[in-house]
């Protein structure tokens, strides 16, 4: 009987503990919060090769669920598809709706420029002089004459002086000018695009620039107290006046201190006075890249002629009343350290006449005047070309186009425009842009452009008029410039992160545009069957996310045709 009770006792007790085992609870939110549906996201998955669209009827169909998303609900977009092979239109969705395009602005940029430039196309700049015959002395002045080039370096210079020597002048009776008047006077790309709101700063857009318009100065101290601190500048030049009032103060004694190791008295600024090419946020600029346009150590941006001290030393930069930049470096810097800091070459155009006056007399040519801004048309006199420098405009277009790079595509904007019309270089650019595209009978109506870059928001295109351009340009001798510049998905440039592990990987090439309430893609893809397709999508609207996705899997799906 005793066992019978035992056996009750662990039964009941089994089912007790069988009952009261924890259930899943669920999670209680504040009456305060409300639940909100998330938007359906279109996710892209790996394609493999079975999975193929047999007819253009099966794209149609697959892009048209695709758009058929509450995300887009309040989004105001077009997308247009474009057999190149066929010449016709294989898909579109309000393809005539002018919309924003952001850095897609870029392609109407140098698609114009190269047709202006030609077959072979060249950024130059020129030397003249009003001299009345070129001899061993030269009586009369020389003129540098820029047309855009915003890679031009020291060693440019160098070649340039070189050339001159090698006409057999060894004395100049005149003066180095720099003549500016290839661009308008407005340098400023918030300025002369006319818009209210600066999305992003852009360096100063010049004719005639050096460096990429950047001065770097290092301030170093010996181990010496008392003696002056050594000032070295980079790109140097005869238009720079320096000013050194900075002394080598004695290393403070300090305690070493517990956890991460420093060196004692470094003083290193990692900021600058200027807001450094390539680093940019609007343009889908690639960071791998905009570091190697960076200077070293620049990390934010800050007002150009700002003083900064650290550590007691000073470092400023001003204009004389003749233009040129001054540099005043002031107070005291410890022993064994250094300092670098950069500053935006103010007068670009003296700068660069400054540092060829330094290059020719280096290269053992007497000047017997100085420097100055002079336009050659104010001599009065006939100029004879001297020497001419030519850089491959490919080298600016690929990093437009690859990176998204906002500075050299304003560049190009200006370039453009200043040979259409000196006074007023955007409506040269633009007029230019209007009167081609009606030559090539491509619709234009709707499309506005205010810059080159795409940052300002008043520019406007249709996708119909993105993927006609892009045909025109397959059948064109530039095409072949246009094409190679765009990035390769999956690969490089700010495609290099898309369409991995896709029938686009490799095969898409295109130009991306993003702002904060835009995404636009537009380039050329292959179908598996190898039929080239171009093709524009841009999407104005706050789901920036779920357009890329979108633009992601329509790229696919194209890549995916196969109709054999």
């Amino acid at each position: 009987m005793k066992y019978i009770f035992y056996v009750i006792c662990f039964l009941f007790i089994s089912f007790s503990f069988a009952d009261s085992a924890p259930a899943k609870k669920k999670k209680i939110l504040p009456k305060s919060k409300k639940i909100v549906k998330p938007v359906a996201q279109t996710k892209v998955f790996p394609i493999v090769p079975k999975d193929t669209i047999k007819s253009l009827s099966n794209l149609v169909n697959s892009i048209s669920g695709l758009i058929n998303n509450p995300g887009l609900a309040k989004t105001n977009y077009g997308i247009a598809i474009y057999s190149v092979d066929s010449n016709k239109f294989c898909y579109t969705h309000n393809h005539q709706l002018p919309l924003i395009p952001a850095s897609v602005s870029k392609l109407f940029t140098t698609f114009s420029t190269l047709n202006y430039l030609g077959s072979n196309p060249q950024i130059k700049t020129t030397v003249y002089t009003d001299a009345s015959q070129i001899s061993s002395e030269l009586n009369g002045n020389i003129y540098i004459y820029g047309r855009g080039d915003a890679f031009l370096s020291i060693n440019d210079l160098e070649l340039i002086a070189e050339k001159i020597k090698n006409l057999g002048i060894k004395k100049i009776n005149g003066s180095v000018y720099c003549d500016p008047s290839f661009f308008d006077k407005e340098y400023n790309r918030f300025k002369y695009s006319g818009d209210l709101d600066e999305v992003e700063p852009v360096a100063p857009v010049t004719p005639l620039s050096l460096e990429k318009n950047t001065i770097t100065v290092v301030a170093s101290a010996g181990a010496i107290g008392g003696k002056p601190v050594n000032i070295q500048i980079f790109p140097n030049s005869s238009s720079i006046i320096k000013v050194n009032n900075a002394i080598v103060s004695a290393p403070a004694r300090r305690k070493p201190s517990k956890g991460k190791k420093r060196a004692d008295n470094m003083i290193n600024i990692e900021s600058d006075e200027i807001y450094p090419n390539g680093t940019q946020s609007y343009g889908d600029t690639n960071n791998d890249f905009a570091m190697l346009l960076k200077p070293k150590n620049v990390s934010k941006k800050i007002n150009p002629t700002k003083k900064e001290n650290r550590g007691g030393l000073s470092i400023s930069s001003s204009l004389s009343p003749e233009g040129k930049q001054i540099i005043t470096v002031s107070g005291s810097l410890s022993a064994n350290s250094s300092v670098t800091k950069y500053f935006t070459i103010q007068n670009s155009d003296i700068y660069v006449a400054g540092a060829l006056y330094d290059r020719i007399r280096a290269a053992g040519i007497q000047i017997k005047g100085g420097i100055a801004r002079k336009k050659m048309s104010e001599s009065g006199k006939k100029t004879i070309q001297l020497v001419e420098f030519s850089r491959p405009f490919s080298s600016m277009l690929n990093i437009i186009n690859k990176f998204s790079d906002n500075f050299l595509a304003e560049h190009s904007f200006k370039l453009l425009g200043g040979y259409i019309n000196h006074d007023n270089n955007k409506l040269g650019a633009t007029s230019y842009y209007a009167k081609l595209f009606d030559s090539l009978k491509i619709p234009f109506a709707g499309c506005q452009f205010n810059d080159g870059s795409g940052l300002s928001r008043r520019n406007r295109a249709t996708t119909e008029t993105i993927c006609l351009m892009l045909d025109k340009a397959h059948d064109l001798s530039i095409g072949k410039y246009l094409d190679s510049s765009l990035s390769i998905a999956g690969r490089d440039g700010t495609l290099r992160k898309r369409f991995k592990y896709t029938p686009a990987e490799a095969n898409l090439r295109g130009k991306t545009g993003t702002h904060s309430n835009v995404s636009a893609l537009a380039g050329y893809v292959k179908s598996l069957d190898g039929e080239t397709f171009a093709f524009a999508f841009i999407f104005n609207g706050s789901n920036v996310g779920l357009y890329k996705q979108i633009e992601n899997t329509i790229g696919t799906l194209i890549s995916q045709l196969n109709r054999k």
